[in-house]
């Protein structure tokens, strides 16, 4: 994958939506989640999802509505390259496994858009 990872943009997407109603799959503390870039993106996505948690809570994710609005993070090529491998070395496969994470406190999920240019 790392051939793949170097034809990424300089700046990569990175969705990140509020899902405490989700099981993650792997826990990262808040430090790990700024070590690679995404805690602004990460504080922003929690803020907008609690806004929303009763309408969630009370309809589900049946109703797309009561979702919140992922959050998108233009990242660095370089810090999402060590993240997927942070992940790998997890046991997450990015390309395979939902990434359903714990960062801090809240639980979210996160989708990075591997396609190049």
């Amino acid at each position: 994958m790392s051939r793949y990872l170097e034809k990424l943009p300089e700046m990569v997407r990175v969705k990140l939506g509020y899902a405490p109603d989700l099981t993650p799959i792997l826990e990262l503390s808040l430090e790990e989640v700024n070590g690679f870039g995404l805690l602004e993106a990460v504080e922003e996505a929690v803020k907008k999802g609690e806004e929303r948690l009763d309408v969630l809570r009370r309809f589900g994710r049946e109703f797309l509505s009561a979702v919140p609005e992922p959050v998108v993070a233009l990242v660095p090529r370089g810090r999402i390259a060590s993240f997927v491998r942070f992940l790998e070395s997890r046991g997450v496969n990015p390309f395979n496994d939902p990434l359903i994470l714990r960062l801090g406190e809240a639980v979210l999920t996160i989708s990075i858009e591997f396609e190049c240019g």
